[in-house]
């Protein structure tokens, strides 16, 4: 109660400062009424002193995303029947007065529209046309040199279009923002709604603002029919069905547009507020009496690494730890990879060990003859970003010797490689003749580089955009589930799923998330996966990865195909 006190004191003291920031058209603006909408939902009682706030600023916010976010505050949280009448009031002035395009404007448009193929409509038609739109044409009279009255018509300031110029919000809805239409729709509709759920109100002020709505909506739609480019089709299907919901506010669909939404935010909230828990107890906190050191206050090049904090960054940077965590003799076994058969002269075996910029193979050969081998040696080569880091030297082997050799290749870039090869050797039975051995292929999984991360989603849009490199690959699989499809890739590329967990609730046979992962070197992989369940319960669709280097792309879609079946 303590903690809660003081969070609503301060609220108190920035929401009003804060407020102001609305109006301007930077980001900053979209920060402040983000902020100012998780406010309310968890500070309930400053709903009534933030609504007050946002209806004096309304006529004056000009960015279109504020203003959509504004509309879904006023539609979820305005309560009581005196807060929906000054909302509905407040709304019409930022609109500004009706019809919010001339009736002349509209039918030249929608005859034009219909006669676009027919030859009579000459350049002079065109003209009147675009200026009636701004204008509005008085007569006169005027004489011309021969001394003849002609009539005249020029071109007045029309009063609408000053409004216009005036009102942000009318500004936005006549230059073509068909989506805040379709959320202004949808806020006008909540708004009736819950005037219905008011007990106290009577029937013919309910049908009163019924009436001012519907003809609200009816003007959008009008709007939209006579802009150009018109209305698009979703803006239009939102604002009728809008409609049909003033025609039965009562109807449970009326129900689920008034709550569904402001509970899908409350469980946006809410898992947004686990997440930086998560984050939180993820940081390493510094114990008490601990020493800080304060480089810049150190005398002398050499006293810089000489303290603590300096030798741990140090080791830090030029670490290069094992990205298998476990290094038991457990571990190790499972790491083990055959190189030769049993029955070879030479059998040989590699221990593979992933560090973060290069490879550690530990070799063991055995000798299974009975003659001894002389300059025995073991001829690797690479495929892909490998590099072998040393030359390999001649070893001398006798019968049932065994010896350990060490190889140590370099990773430049994360991409799937292949390390073969073979052994070559002399026996003094073999009259100079050198023999040889075929290695087994190492395949070198890409991922043990890549690991799931986190990125805000527009960055990852930013990130989407921007890479030129990208893989498709074809769904065909013999799960049924979507959601078990979702993570049996997850699990088998390392990669992070951004689609919140509430999207992805529910049954349907539809669905699309975003996937994220880093490697070791820094580089970024998406993938999108957007799958469709069929009537035979078949999974359909694609996954696409992009990424800015083509090795990434390819081996990712590689994996995917090879581990998609389940």
């Amino acid at each position: 109660d303590r903690y809660q006190r003081r969070v609503h004191g301060i609220a108190n003291l920035i929401l009003p400062i804060l407020s102001d920031y609305v109006v301007e058209t930077g980001a900053s603006a979209v920060d402040v009424i983000l902020f100012i909408r998780e406010i309310i939902e968890k500070q309930p009682s400053l709903r009534e002193e933030v609504l007050t706030k946002l209806l004096s600023l309304l006529s004056t916010i000009s960015s279109h995303r504020v203003l959509r976010i504004t509309l879904w505050i006023f539609g979820v949280h305005t309560k009581t029947q005196e807060e929906v009448y000054k909302t509905l009031h407040a709304l019409k002035q930022a609109i500004g007065p009706f019809p919010l395009i001339p009736v002349e404007k509209a039918t030249v448009h929608s005859n034009a529209k219909g006669d676009g193929d027919a030859d009579d409509l000459n350049d002079s038609d065109t003209t009147n046309t675009n200026t009636s739109s701004d204008a509005v044409r008085t007569s006169g009279i005027a004489v011309r040199a021969d001394g003849t009255y002609v009539t005249t018509l020029e071109n007045a300031p029309s009063t609408v279009s000053a409004e216009s110029n005036e009102l942000p919000f009318r500004t936005l809805l006549l230059t073509g923002d068909f989506f805040l239409a379709a959320v202004l729709a949808n806020c006008l509709t909540k708004l009736l709604l819950r005037l219905y759920e008011l007990p106290d109100v009577p029937q013919h002020e309910k049908k009163r603002i019924k009436i001012e709505i519907a003809e609200i909506l009816e003007e959008l739609l009008r709007m939209g029919a006579a802009s150009c480019p018109t209305i698009d089709d979703d803006s239009q299907e939102r604002i009728c069905l809008c409609q049909q919901i003033l025609s039965n506010p009562v109807s449970p669909i009326s129900q689920q547009l008034l709550n569904e939404s402001n509970a899908a935010f409350i469980d946006l909230v809410k898992e947004t507020a686990e997440k930086t828990n998560e984050e939180n107890e993820k940081k390493m906190f510094v114990p008490v009496d601990t020493t800080l050191t304060f480089s810049q206050l150190t005398k002398g090049k050499g006293k810089l690494l000489d303290d603590d904090g300096g030798v741990e960054d140090v080791q830090l940077a030029t670490s290069n730890q094992s990205l298998n965590s476990k290094s038991d003799f457990v571990s190790r076994l499972s790491r083990v990879m055959q190189l030769t058969g049993f029955s070879d002269p030479v059998y040989a075996e590699a221990t593979v060990t992933v560090h973060q910029f290069d490879i550690l193979l530990d070799l063991l050969l055995v000798n299974q003859c009975g003659e001894t081998m002389q300059n025995l040696t073991v001829e690797l080569a690479t495929m892909g970003d490998l590099k072998l880091c040393e030359r390999p030297q001649n070893y001398t082997l006798s019968p049932k010797e065994q010896i350990n050799i060490k190889a140590n290749i370099k990773v430049s870039s994360t991409e799937t490689g292949v390390i073969f090869g073979n052994i070559v050797y002399d026996l003094s039975s073999s009259c100079n003749e050198r023999n040889c051995v075929i290695l087994n292929d190492i395949h070198i999984d890409i991922m043990d580089y890549i690991s799931p991360a986190h990125c805000p989603a527009t960055q990852f849009r930013s990130m989407w955009a921007e890479f030129e490199w990208e893989n498709k690959v074809a769904v065909n699989t013999d799960i049924k589930q979507l959601r078990e499809y979702l993570d049996h890739i997850m699990k088998n590329t390392n990669m992070k799923c951004l689609t919140s967990a509430s999207s992805l609730d529910g049954d349907c046979d539809f669905l699309s998330a975003n996937l994220y992962a880093k490697s070791s070197f820094a580089e970024d992989a998406l993938a999108n996966i957007s799958i469709e369940r069929q009537p035979d319960g078949k999974l359909e669709g694609f996954v696409r990865i992009r990424s800015k280097t083509q090795g990434i792309a390819l081996s990712l879609g590689d994996k995917i195909t090879m581990k998609q079946k389940g």
